[in-house]
């Protein structure tokens, strides 16, 4: 994987680690997306950022 996409995938999932504190959620993402080409990864995983943001911040 290229540093600067497990740079990216790592601060989104600080991210989402903030949002729920506690949860394993951020690593199991990682765990589902591995199975994704690479260039797709961050994508999918700032999409799930997104929507959990929308979730625990409502607008």
């Amino acid at each position: 994987m290229k540093p600067e996409t497990s740079r990216t995938l790592a601060q989104i999932v600080n991210s989402i680690n903030r949002m729920i504190p506690g949860s394993i959620l951020g690593s199991r993402l990682i765990d589902a997306l591995s199975k994704h080409p690479e260039d797709q990864q961050v994508t999918l995983l700032r999409a799930v950022e997104e929507a959990l943001r929308k979730i625990v911040e409502p607008e």
